[in-house]
């Protein structure tokens, strides 16, 4: 089994796997540089111009301030406002205390407002 991407839903997805490097540095050899990276965001792009998701995923499994700080943290670095991603936070981390502490993880979510991202579809967009 590799210890490559995988493919998971529900609570266990991870939606931040950047192109491995695996596959672009062939393709860049066979074909010329790659000049979009069609599912990325500005902390994982492999590409200069790039398409983010509309909005980016962050995984908390716990609910202390560091990582609330944390969650904030990335998700900025992954293309959120400062405000968007500390509102998020809140929202989950108010959503885990009144559900009586039961859930283990909550999925943060964030609008993308990434200012350098060409697109936040891939598919709803034209390439050139």
């Amino acid at each position: 089994m590799s210890g490559g991407p995988r493919v998971t839903t529900g609570t266990d997805s991870k939606q931040d796997y950047a192109t491995p490097d695996e596959l672009i540095r062939p393709v860049n050899e066979r074909f010329g540089p790659v000049v979009f990276d069609l599912a990325a965001h500005t902390g994982n792009k492999k590409a200069s111009k790039y398409f983010a998701p509309r909005e980016v995923t962050y995984t908390l499994e716990s609910f202390d301030q560091d990582d609330l700080d944390l969650a904030i943290a990335k998700l900025a670095r992954m293309g959120a406002s400062k405000q968007d991603a500390d509102s998020a936070v809140v929202s989950a981390w108010t959503r885990w205390r009144d559900s009586g502490k039961k859930e283990k993880k909550l999925i943060v979510n964030a609008k993308n407002s990434d200012p350098l991202a060409f697109g936040y579809d891939a598919l709803d967009e034209i390439w050139n």
